[in-house]
């Protein structure tokens, strides 16, 4: 599905990877943009305030058994997630494996999220926290393995690939041996990366003007919280991404043989919600859709 061949009625829900359905395709992958009309998606469940310390898997539903309502958990994933030290879980990636993406079942609508954490390492491997919407706006904080002093903060409007927007910003320790806390700060004007507490990059809505579309090209829309870890350097990726994580990872890596699997290691996420702009119009208080 695209904007030439939305979905048709009998699979009328077009999901983040273009591919037409009902079910889990008309839930938190629901892209309405192509759907076979705006209301074939599900509405997405607003935003509330949420602090959440990982002790222990139990604390995330396998998204095979999520259905809608976010009042049965805060948090989904898909892949691979193990109890740790009581302290914080381990998000996995086996041997030839897509990884696991820890989404939360709830949007924000603009707020600041924060999530404390240590990365995976080694090249091909990417460690990610991201806000992502169903038309693909997208806010980045990501760690490519093969270099453990750094992060990339980038952005996307509905998908449109654009690979200048991404800036590097350095750590004095590592992101695999330290926790980190990345932060994102997000208005209707403003957005704001924060590592450690520290601003490290500020980009302003007014600044993303697009002559060619007249609009700009800043995330708006609302968005689950995302923490993945995922094989950038997998040989089905296509050769830019294979470069962009570093090289081929290596499914044979210390890792690999000593543990069965890449790992992050993820501790807490902070959410804060603003309050909608005055453009949202507002007829209740469970669920954002659009129109």
């Amino acid at each position: 599905c695209d904007a030439e061949s939305p979905c048709p009625e009998d699979a009328p829900c077009c999901s983040q990877y273009g591919r037409c359905g009902v079910g889990e395709n008309c839930l938190g992958t629901c892209d309405p943009r192509y759907s076979y009309n705006i209301s074939a998606c599900m509405p997405v469940p607003v935003c509330k305030d949420l602090k959440t310390s990982f002790t222990s898997t139990d604390q995330l539903l396998p998204v095979d058994y999520y259905y809608g309502d976010p009042s049965e958990s805060d948090w989904i994933y898909s892949g691979t997630v193990l109890d740790y030290d009581n302290k914080s879980i381990i998000i996995a990636m086996p041997k030839d494996t897509s990884g696991t993406v820890v989404s939360s079942t709830r949007y924000v609508l603009y707020g600041k999220v924060g999530v404390t954490f240590k990365t995976s390492r080694l090249q091909g491997v990417v460690s990610a926290f991201i806000l992502f919407s169903n038309v693909q706006d997208e806010i980045d904080f990501e760690n490519i393995g093969a270099d453990l002093y750094k992060f990339q903060a980038n952005f996307y409007y509905q998908g449109v690939l654009n690979y200048t927007n991404q800036i590097n910003m350095t750590t004095e320790e590592s992101t695999f041996s330290n926790y980190h806390t990345i932060s994102v700060d997000w208005t209707p004007d403003k957005l704001e990366w924060l590592l450690d507490g520290e601003v490290t990059r500020t980009l302003l809505r007014e600044d993303t003007w697009n002559e060619t579309t007249q609009t700009y090209h800043y995330p708006q829309t609302p968005s689950r919280v995302q923490i993945s870890l995922w094989p950038g350097g997998s040989d089905l990726n296509e050769e830019g991404t294979i470069a962009w994580a570093g090289g081929a990872i290596n499914w044979n890596s210390p890792d690999i043989q000593n543990y069965g699997y890449y790992y992050a290691i993820l501790s807490d996420v902070s959410i804060e919600c603003y309050d909608p702009p005055s453009s949202v119009k507002s007829t209740g208080s469970k669920s954002y859709k659009y129109n």
